[in-house]
């Protein structure tokens, strides 16, 4: 089992090596600006002692507070200007639908989405 301080270098600074760019992956200067800022006081941030170990472990998307890329924030308070999460959500939904409707045509031996991932229930049939 890797530790807390293990995933986060490999999400950081192990993932900047091995694309060979040290202006990624830490804080320094000439370094890319791209950070996320976590709320520390959400439920599953608490009790916080070691804060990289909740962040590994046990923050979830609702902790992320804001977002930064390239020095630019795109990303304030839990909200993106001009993004409506309902309308992305219906079409995440919609692009997955299309993907599973037409699995057996890129899968290999031709199986549809419940031989390769069986719903949990079989579907109501009134």
């Amino acid at each position: 089992m890797a530790t807390a301080a293990e995933v986060f270098d490999a999400a950081t600074l192990a993932g900047a090596k091995a694309l060979g760019r040290e202006d990624l992956g830490r804080i320094a200067p000439g370094a890319k600006a791209d950070l996320l800022v976590w709320h520390g006081d959400s439920l599953f941030m608490t009790p916080l002692r070691d804060p990289v170990r909740n962040l590994v472990f046990s923050a979830t998307a609702e902790d992320l507070q804001t977002s930064i890329i390239d020095g630019r924030v795109v990303m304030q308070d839990g909200v993106v200007p001009g993004y409506d999460p309902v309308e992305l959500g219906r079409a995440v939904q919609a692009g997955a639908q299309a993907m599973w409707d037409g699995m057996k045509t890129y899968d290999w031996a031709k199986r549809d989405i419940e031989m390769l991932s069986p719903s949990s229930y079989p579907a109501f049939k009134a």
